[in-house]
């Protein structure tokens, strides 16, 4: 189109000078006669670009048609039509139209079936992506929320973990995120909709809440090794830059925050009726069950050797086992309770 049309732009060839002709008219006429040349000279040019510019497009033309009839099937005949059509809008200088069907290439879920069942299809993949998305930010802010107690106030209490404690807690803790956005949705439309916000007061209630609980467990265990031995707690507070040793306080909070932690995912996993539930997401389901019941075991000190592997001190007394083992009780029970309280009062959507 560039060159059809450089025939408006190109000067016509002017006349020859009449006998007797100025100074100024002869100058006029050369720079009349030098301009006519260059604009044919890019004339020549444009055309010659052109020309390798359509044998691109025929050669890649080509190429997309052949792939798309080698992938999808398409017959070669619509292939080209379709890439004829979107080359022509290109060459007349404008912005492509959008055409019907296109905005479903960009979409997050497309479904190729021609049944207005699809419409369902749709919205449960997006139900389902909408709830795992509001319970991984529940998950992380109260996984934050014991964090930031953890380092804040139970660090100026000379409280570490040791290495091999936080490898396998961290490592399983990040499989089940892992299962935990692999969620699949229903094969039923349920008839109620998720909550669709992060700041929805059920969100905000149940996670206030169930840190409430942690909360509670952590200060109660604290206090628990406090009335047990305040010497080693007050000679621990003196070894904040000093190296991780196995000491009763370090050994009693990794057992409360790995259960914390194992409450939190259990708890917050929304389940029915908009994905599978905990039980049908088995990957998921075993790592916690796993990690409950290795917390578990450590704390009733099943297996010394056990203990001793991922640097446990033993209990002093049967009496503070039992308390403590109060205590998971008590912060898994409150958690769930927590939830689904809030869950029931607030969580409830028309």
């Amino acid at each position: 189109t560039i060159t059809a049309n450089m025939d408006e732009f190109v000067n016509p060839m002017p006349p020859p000078l009449k006998d007797g002709a100025g100074f100024m008219d002869t100058m006029r006429h050369q720079m009349a006669v030098a301009k006519h040349q260059a604009e044919l000279m890019q004339k020549k040019k444009l055309q010659a670009a052109e020309q390798q510019r359509k044998q691109q497009q025929a050669a890649s033309t080509a190429a997309a048609v052949a792939k798309a009839k080698a992938t999808t099937g398409v017959d070669s005949a619509e292939a080209a039509s379709a890439m004829n059509s979107l080359f022509n809008d290109m060459d007349d200088g404008n912005v492509p139209m959008v055409k019907l069907g296109d905005a479903s290439i960009a979409a997050p879920f497309t479904c190729k079936s021609k049944k207005m069942t699809a419409i369902c299809d749709i919205v449960r993949l997006g139900r389902c992506t909408l709830v795992t998305t509001l319970q991984m930010y529940k998950i992380l802010a109260l996984n934050c929320l014991v964090s930031a107690y953890t380092i804040a106030v139970l660090f100026t209490d000379g409280v570490k973990f040791g290495q091999t404690q936080m490898i396998v807690s961290g490592l399983v803790i990040a499989v089940c995120f892992l299962f935990l956005s692999r969620s699949k949705p229903l094969e039923k439309l349920a008839p109620q909709r998720p909550i669709n916000r992060v700041f929805h007061p059920y969100t905000l209630t149940s996670i206030f809440a169930q840190f409430g609980v942690h909360l509670y467990s952590l200060a109660s265990t604290l206090a628990l090794v406090q009335a047990e031995d305040p010497d080693a707690m007050a000679a621990q507070r003196g070894e904040d830059e000093e190296d991780f040793r196995p000491t009763l306080l370090n050994s009693i909070l990794f057992l409360m925050t790995t259960m914390m932690s194992v409450t939190t995912f259990a708890v917050n996993y929304q389940g029915h009726p908009f994905m599978t539930s905990l039980k049908e997401n088995r990957p998921m389901a075993l790592c916690l069950a796993g990690l409950a019941l290795l917390v578990v075991v450590c704390s009733l000190e099943v297996d010394q050797e056990l203990n001793e592997t991922f640097e446990l001190v033993p209990f002093p007394s049967d009496e503070m086992r039992n308390s403590f083992f109060q205590l998971l009780v008590i912060d898994v029970v409150g958690a769930y309770a927590a939830e689904h309280i809030s869950k029931l009062l607030l969580g409830r959507l028309p």
